[in-house]
Parts: structure tokens; sequence; C-alpha cells
């Protein structure tokens, strides 16, 4: 058994992460947490107050699971936004297919 600490991403300009979570404010600050921590969970906002929106890192997420440079991680949407939950949704999705086809592969 893993006995490493669970570790939990909020990525949301506004709404403060729940009590357990790292908060990313940012879409940089967000990879910043991936590149530098092993995330095991992460929930989305999609819409940020700086201009920016957090697709760019699901995006991000999508294209490291692609390249298997990334292990699978648990995700959820919490924004209101309903475009913006549709465009994360596919991003992801599409990560978690990544991440599958490399799960059986190396079954194999």
């Amino acid at each position: 058994m893993d006995s490493r600490r669970m570790i939990r991403l909020w990525i949301d300009d506004v709404r403060p992460a729940p009590q357990g979570w790292y908060w990313a404010h940012t879409s940089t600050e967000a990879i910043l947490f991936f590149q530098n921590k092993l995330i095991d969970e992460v929930s989305f906002d999609h819409d940020s107050g700086d201009g920016d929106d957090f697709i760019r890192v699901a995006l991000w997420l999508e294209e490291m699971a692609c390249f298997n440079q990334y292990h699978r991680v648990k995700w959820n949407i919490h924004s209101a936004n309903p475009v913006g939950r549709e465009a994360l949704r596919m991003a992801l999705e599409s990560a978690d297919r990544y991440w599958n086809k490399h799960l059986i592969h190396s079954q194999q």
C-alpha cells in the first residue's frame, strides 16, 4: 500500500479550496503544482479573473497523458460555466483515454 499522503489540487481564482486541498489561483500556478508534486486528484473551475481560463491546465494534462509523462489523476469539474465545463470534460476524458491506452500496453 502507498503510504504517501494523497495530494489534491483545487484550481479556482475565487472560491477557496476545501480543507486539505492545495489551491492554485492561476493556470501557471496549477501547472507548477503538477510539475512539482504528484497530484492525485484535481478539481477544475473554468473561468479565471485574469483573462485566462483553466482549460490550459486540462490541455497540458491531456498532453502529459498522451506522452505517458504523468500518472492518472482523478478529476472533477466544479465550474458553473456550461461551455467551459464541456471543454474541460472533453480534454480530461481524452487524457483518460490516453492513460487507459498506456495501461493496456503496459499489461501486454
